[in-house]
């Protein structure tokens, strides 16, 4: 059976090649499908390409028939160095080792072949020419010898790189308050290999081609005549177009009439090499210079360029030549590239070569749209399978670290393998009362690179924040524009394991800058509205500059005669304050008022006496901590004139801007308008030292009753936040089952029938996913909320009788 299916295979083949020449032949002189068998790479001596330190499977692949008369078990198969070049020079230098009964010829039974492979390590750099002898039980020689190169290199300093595209596009600086700039930033490590050979240093993939002219050689000896052609690297003919395996990184398009593709063929004489006839990025087929990547011809168990590399000589589907020889073709192997990040903002993430290399920027699946393959590859390359070749080596080794990507299937270049990961809470609260993420995610990464030795990586700056806090725990970042840096180093290092003698592989330059600013604001600013009023409106807006609804502010008046405030929902003087929602009962001095969709909160500030400067507080109450004032700006203004003015004593905070002129519309984020807007942190003795927030009570009064809680929850955390000389106070806060339904109940005491509480629901690993302010009845325990399996906790506060 196994002779009968090589013989048909074999046919197949030799058609397929037959029909490849006879279009070639139409096509003009340069098409390489002219030189030789091009289909088949193992018919020339293409390089394996590796790290010192690793080890290499060397893998020859004949036909089954050819075999006949040889059984499997009679054949031995045998390897030897027969030149080296070696780091220090010819035979000074260890030679490579053919690793101990790696040596065998297995069976492919999918292929229909018989493969000879063995590994052959070294811890140095150079160049070997690697024999192979098969033969049988009496010794004797059943198949040519075949001759190897491979090829064990030094890595050079990585070059670290700002990439186009991203929120950045490469400039390294991000402003959040713009959307486009909140996407992450894209970052470009490339590395290359050199050996030492014929008296010189080589670089690869720079020399692929020169090295081609002296090296290469092919079976085809008469249309080939040899390596050197003249000294001139012509792709068209000699051994040297052989070394043909790659596309470029360029976008260019553009297909030879015979590739075989359905649209966009043209009579140009370099290939594009995308996927011309569509599918994605791992499932597709590739067009390549002599045809495209199909089963017609293909050996059994090829991969047809399903966008999974490396290039691999046995496995033909691989090849995917471009019409040219040049450092595109090299087949640089896998290393791991360490990226660090330190500072106080962002987090590492890895970044998807086929979206990188799509034309579209999108990674859209559709014709044409894809390019400079591979999009993944195996790592180590025989973890494809038993006759796959290329770089060898166990997963892990018992006292080194091996291969740190997921083993058994493909690596997606270039997927982000996390070292090291940080995460945290910023012992503040924003402006609805959550803690503040300080950075979270991975400050460490690995991503492999490519075969043209590049590793992309992105930098997300939305990623969290180290805040710096000022007294009683506030974060000023909340009040205005903020910068924050982070730096980027990176580190290659020998994939496997170690290299004694080599040096730390940091990059250059040894860091890349990130800057973030953020575009958070809190304003407050009065208008003049009719007769002794002024119309005084809060805007808030969060670290990105989206303005934020539900937020509590504490409007506070002080002045010599006592003037008046009142919440006012309406829109007047470029502000819209419709939506606000009072959320407490009013005095002639305090308002409470949550910020409606806008962001904005506003009062009207009444005052008929002409010399009575009015200084106007305006405190998020969600920001308070651990008992202490919130973050808090103030304003000083005169509803009678309708013009700013200055408090001077009676004045909270002891800072001052230069006032304002009175009237027109808001300012941009940051600005006043119609008053002297001043920010404070609310100097205070009392702060805390950090840890989990707890139960809070705003002074005056008295500590909240334990809440209960469902067995396998948390129980709520109360905090009680009420206006002056009120006399609300949270008796009970707990959670109550109803048949299958959970409920928030809630005690209020207080001498009034009815007070409002703003409860903030907290879901899985602390955080907030909702607000909802309620009118509960007082002195009595009430369902006030249906809680959902999500919330895992609350807090309360009660805002007002």
């Amino acid at each position: 059976m196994l002779k009968k299916r090589s013989a048909v295979l074999a046919a197949v083949v030799a058609g397929f090649i037959a029909m490849m020449m006879l279009a070639a032949g139409g096509a003009g002189a340069q098409n390489v499908a002219q030189v030789g068998d091009n289909t088949d790479p193992q018919t020339t001596n293409v390089p394996y390409l590796a790290w010192a330190g690793e080890q290499i499977r060397l893998v020859k692949c004949f036909a089954a028939d050819v075999m006949e008369g040889h059984p499997l078990p009679s054949l031995v198969a045998q390897a030897s160095v027969v030149a080296w070049s070696g780091d220090l020079g010819p035979n000074t230098t260890p030679r490579p080792e053919v690793e101990t009964n790696t040596a065998s010829l297995v069976a492919d039974l999918v292929g229909g072949r018989v493969c000879a492979r063995v590994d052959v390590t070294s811890q140095y750099a150079g160049l070997a020419q690697i024999k192979l002898v098969v033969t049988d039980g009496a010794g004797f020689i059943v198949q040519p010898k075949h001759d190897f190169l491979a090829i064990w290199m030094n890595i050079t300093q990585p070059t670290l790189a700002e990439a186009p595209g991203g929120g950045d596009n490469g400039s390294s600086h991000f402003d959040l308050g713009i959307p486009a700039q909140r996407a992450p930033g894209l970052i470009d490590v490339r590395i290359k290999g050199t050996f030492p050979w014929n008296g010189a240093t080589w670089t690869l993939p720079d020399q692929w081609g020169q090295l081609a002219l002296l090296a290469a050689v092919d079976a085809d000896n008469q249309a080939n005549p040899g390596p050197n052609q003249g000294g001139t690297l012509n792709p068209a003919t000699g051994p040297a177009a052989r070394w043909d395996i790659h596309d470029d990184q360029a976008a260019t398009e553009g297909h030879p009439a015979v590739v075989g593709c359905t649209t966009g063929t043209t009579t140009a004489t370099i290939e594009a090499v995308d996927n011309c006839n569509g599918g994605g990025p791992y499932a597709m087929v590739f067009s390549r210079y002599f045809g495209l990547n199909t089963n017609t011809g293909a050996r059994l168990g090829d991969t047809f360029g399903n966008g999974i590399g490396p290039f691999d000589p046995v496995d033909n589907s691989t090849l995917l030549s471009d019409g040219k020889v040049d450092a595109g073709d090299a087949p640089m192997p896998a290393a791991p590239i360490f990226l660090t990040l330190s500072g106080d903002v962002g987090a590492l993430g890895g970044w998807d070569k086929a979206v990188q290399y799509s034309r579209d920027g999108l990674g859209t699946v559709k014709a044409h749209n894809f390019y400079a393959p591979y999009y993944a590859a195996w790592i180590p390359a025989t973890g494809k399978s038993d006759t796959a070749s290329g770089v060898d080596g166990p997963p892990a080794g018992n006292n080194f670290p091996g291969f740190l990507n997921a083993q058994g299937e493909p690596y997606a270049y270039w997927t982000a393998i996390d070292q090291v990961t940080r995460s945290g809470l910023n012992n503040c609260n924003d402006p609805l009362g959550n803690r503040v993420e300080t950075p979270s995610g991975a400050s460490q990464i690995v991503v492999y690179t490519d075969e043209h030795g590049q590793a992309m990586a992105s930098f997300d700056p939305t990623a969290g924040f180290n805040l710096v806090l000022g007294a009683n725990n506030l974060c000023a970042a909340f009040t205005a524009p903020a910068t924050f840096t982070a730096t980027i180093s990176a580190e290659a290092k020998y994939p496997f394991q170690p290299v004694l003698g080599q040096p730390r592989l940091t990059s250059n330059p040894a860091t890349l800058t990130k800057t973030v600013s953020t575009a958070a604001s809190k304003t407050l600013s009065c208008v003049p509205k009719g007769l002794n009023a002024a119309f005084c409106v809060e805007t808030i807006r969060d670290l990105f500059g989206r303005v934020i609804p539900g937020a509590v502010v504490k409007f506070t008046a002080n002045s010599i005669a006592n003037a008046n405030i009142q919440a006012d929902a309406t829109a007047f003087g470029g502000f819209d304050t419709n939506g606000q929602q009072s959320v407490g009962a009013e005095s002639e001095d305090v308002v409470f008022v949550a910020t409606n969709s806008l962001g904005q909160a506003g009062v009207l500030l009444t005052d008929s006496i002409a010399s009575d400067c009015v200084n106007l507080r305006a405190e998020n109450v969600g920001t308070r901590w651990n008992g202490n004032p919130g973050i808090s700006v103030f304003t000083d203004f005169n509803p009678a004139t309708g013009v700013a003015c200055a408090a001077g004593p009676q004045g909270v905070s002891t800072t001052t801007n230069p006032p304002q002129a009175g009237g027109g519309s808001p300012p941009p984020t940051g600005g006043t308008a119609g008053g002297n807007t001043q920010s404070s942190n609310n100097q205070s003795s009392t702060s805390n030292s950090g840890g989990t927030q707890g139960a809070a009570t705003t002074q005056n009064q008295p500590a909240p009753q334990a809440a209960t809680a469902l067995p396998g929850t948390k129980a709520p955390v109360i905090n009680v936040s009420a206006p002056k000389k009120a006399t609300v106070t949270i008796s009970v806060a707990k959670f109550l089952t109803v048949g299958h339904s959970r409920f928030l109940g809630i005690n209020l005491k207080s001498t009034a029938k009815t007070a409002k509480v703003n409860i903030t629901l907290v879901g899985k690993n602390g955080a907030v996913i909702g607000h909802v302010i309620k009118t509960v009845k007082t002195n009595t325990l009430v369902k006030v909320l249906k809680l959902n399996a999500s919330v895992k906790t609350v807090r309360v506060s009660a805002l007002s009788l």
